[in-house]
């Protein structure tokens, strides 16, 4: 039963890391993309 449970918490770990990998890039694109408006107006 721990075994189990074991296997599906770094299941849901490693899911989390990736999501939080993407999230990271996209939010620093996004700051990217805003600072390079900016310094067109």
């Amino acid at each position: 039963m721990s075994s189990a449970i074991r296997s599906w918490l770094s299941e849901v770990l490693s899911t989390f890391i990736v999501a939080n990998r993407v999230a990271n890039r996209l939010h620093l694109q996004c700051v990217i993309e805003y600072s390079e408006q900016d310094h067109f107006k």
